[in-house]
């Protein structure tokens, strides 16, 4: 599938924000002391994994643009 350049832009800012995601909860998750925030951050943390890499393969599988634009 060919992605525009502002629908891979779009995806590029949805995985970082995956990343910011689990780069804080992987914090919090060492040193959170609440067991039941733990215990929450603990049944999430799979679903942002898995959301992260949904988003990864399609971005492997996405072609960019293919023809040069030549300048005027």
């Amino acid at each position: 599938m060919r992605l525009a350049a502002h629908e891979l832009n779009d995806l590029n800012e949805l995985t970082m924000s995956c990343v910011n995601s689990i780069t804080n909860m992987s914090y919090m998750l060492q040193h959170v002391q609440d067991p039941e925030f733990k215990s929450i951050l603990e049944r999430h943390f799979p679903f942002h994994i898995r959301d992260y890499n949904m988003k990864a393969s399609f971005m492997n599988e996405a072609e960019g643009g293919k023809k040069r634009v030549e300048a005027f």
